[in-house]
């Protein structure tokens, strides 16, 4: 039996907090997103320390892509190198205080498929400058059109802010994300 794909509430908090601020934006009609969806980011509020279901967070994602980044991928990019990669920064400030890029990219890799989603999985590999960032999910990359660029930019805003400088972050699988199913992405990551 397939366990329930959950999303912890700190990788839904960037989202909702957008969503919020655009009131003016008819999100039910323009999006995915329904009413109950908004009823609860709107009324009740996203806690960072809940777990939602994996779907509403795709939602909320795709609904943001489209809407706010105009499905420009490298508006994504942005939203994960700022808003989320801030969130995540605060809402994790004690065990993410590293000053070591490799040691941070590591720890990030650990807190992917335990503490951040109950499906799928991640893991970094060092090599001389940065490493490889492998994220697995064998159902498929979830959102993979906003997913893709948004995790090359939260990934380098982590490494930056572990020191990192001149960081660079590929992904190799990015430009297949229209063409197929993609199961893994492999990010390069290089820093001085």
């Amino acid at each position: 039996m397939e366990k329930e794909r959950k999303a912890k509430g700190a990788m839904l908090v960037a989202l909702a907090m957008i969503i919020k601020s655009m009131k003016e934006i008819d999100w039910v009609s323009q999006t995915d997103l329904t009413q109950n969806d908004l009823d609860l980011i709107q009324k009740q509020g996203i806690l960072s320390s809940n777990y939602y279901d994996a779907a509403l967070w795709e939602r909320m994602g795709m609904a943001v892509f489209k809407v706010v980044g105009k499905s420009q991928p490298e508006n994504a990019s942005q939203f994960g190198y700022g808003i989320l990669a801030e969130t995540i920064l605060r809402v994790y400030k004690g065990p993410l205080q590293i000053s070591d890029p490799a040691e941070l990219l590591a720890k990030i890799a650990s807190l992917y498929g335990s503490a951040w989603y109950t499906f799928g999985t991640a893991e970094f590999e060092t090599k001389d400058n940065g490493g490889i960032f492998r994220i697995k999910h064998p159902n498929g990359i979830p959102m993979p059109e906003c997913f893709v660029p948004m995790s090359r930019g939260f990934l380098k805003r982590l490494a930056e802010a572990s020191e990192g400088k001149n960081v660079k972050v590929i992904c190799q699988e990015e430009g297949l994300s229209h063409m197929q199913k993609l199961t893994v992405l492999t990010l390069k990551i290089s820093w001085e």
